[in-house]
């Protein structure tokens, strides 16, 4: 007759339970990757876009200013409102421009959180001097370094996504008023 082992290790729910940390293990690493590369990533296309658009804004606005050539002295009403529009509308793109580079560079130091402190930590308290039951330890060590780190991407990215609509509202604001100031420039010269 075959002896059953009575270990903890060996049971039918410690075996589920295994596979289950197992799971849950491969789903957080899954998580982590989906937001310190992929999301990071996307953040990042995102703020070079409004870097270029916020340098295309600020130049665009400029060459209109320098051909205008706006003079105090002989100055008319659409010239008056349409002088400020433009300057209004580049130094939103020029504060967009720099805010852009801030996000691109991340707060603090930049860095994300490592899911780890090393490796070897988790083998000498999974096995240590012997192999009763232990490596389920490492798996509960792994899961709550990955369960702080993950929390951790969440609300830098959640704060970093507020921070690109926030661009995003300075970069239309910037784009409206520069059309408008070019447009009301435009019309004196046309019309004027």
């Amino acid at each position: 007759m075959q002896e059953i082992s009575t270990t903890p290790n060996s049971s039918p729910q410690m075996n589920q339970f295994n596979s289950f940390t197992d799971f849950i293990l491969a789903k957080m690493l899954d998580e982590y990757k989906m937001f310190a590369v992929d999301l990071h990533n996307t953040q990042l296309n995102v703020v070079k876009n409004y870097l270029w658009l916020s340098a295309m804004i600020g130049t665009a606005g400029g060459s209109i200013l320098a051909w205008a050539e706006l003079s105090m002295k002989s100055m008319n009403a659409l010239e008056a409102i349409a002088g400020p529009m433009l300057l209004f509308g580049i130094s939103l793109a020029v504060f967009s421009f720099l805010s852009g580079i801030k996000l691109m560079l991340g707060e603090g130091d930049g860095s994300r959180p490592n899911p780890s402190d090393t490796y070897l930590h988790y083998l000498n308290k999974s096995y240590g001097d012997d192999i009763s039951g232990k490596p389920i330890l490492g798996k509960y060590d792994w899961l709550s370094y990955l369960d702080k780190s993950l929390i951790e991407l969440r609300a830098t990215h959640t704060s970093k996504a507020k921070k690109i609509r926030n661009l995003n509202r300075y970069l239309v604001a910037s784009v409206g008023t520069t059309a408008f100031g070019a447009v009301l420039l435009f019309l004196q010269n046309l019309y004027g």
